[in-house]
């Protein structure tokens, strides 16, 4: 059985981390440091880590940290699987191959990463689609799954 509530408070706890690096608390490798730690809290108390990563999804680069502008298109990692397709020939990891080769933690990616990190691991096509189709700004935020 899964423990959602590990994940959404450790949403909370991953959201002060990155207000504080966004403050200039501490280096982006400390936020990742810390960031990883609630993710292995998560995961070691049968939690679900996309739930951590609810907010940050939609407001920080999970690979350079960069918080994202109002307006600012990114691609979230979750809506980029949906835009594959058999034609593509891709299995179910080709995110997670290319992106654990990287300094990937979150939930999405700035269009400046994701061009880079998958710029020779993707056909030009279907980065072209991805970036059409998945991409979304702050504004397009569902929201957490939770109410507290």
């Amino acid at each position: 059985m899964s423990n959602h509530e590990i994940g959404h408070v450790m949403d909370i706890a991953i959201k002060g981390i990155l207000d504080l690096y966004d403050e200039g608390a501490f280096s982006a490798a400390t936020a990742r440091k810390l960031i990883k730690t609630n993710l292995r809290l998560v995961a070691g108390y049968d939690g679900n880590t996309y739930e951590a990563l609810e907010t940050m999804a939609y407001t920080h680069c999970g690979n350079c940290l960069k918080k994202y502008a109002q307006g600012e298109k990114f691609i979230v990692e979750a809506e980029a699987h949906d835009c594959i397709t058999p034609e593509d020939k891709l299995d179910r990891t080709w995110w997670d191959n290319v992106t654990d080769k990287t300094e990937y933690i979150g939930a999405s990616l700035c269009m400046d990463c994701f061009q880079k990190i998958f710029k020779d691991a993707l056909p030009e096509a279907t980065k072209e689609r991805i970036m059409k189709e998945a991409s979304r700004t702050s504004e397009d935020n569902p929201g957490t799954s939770y109410l507290w």
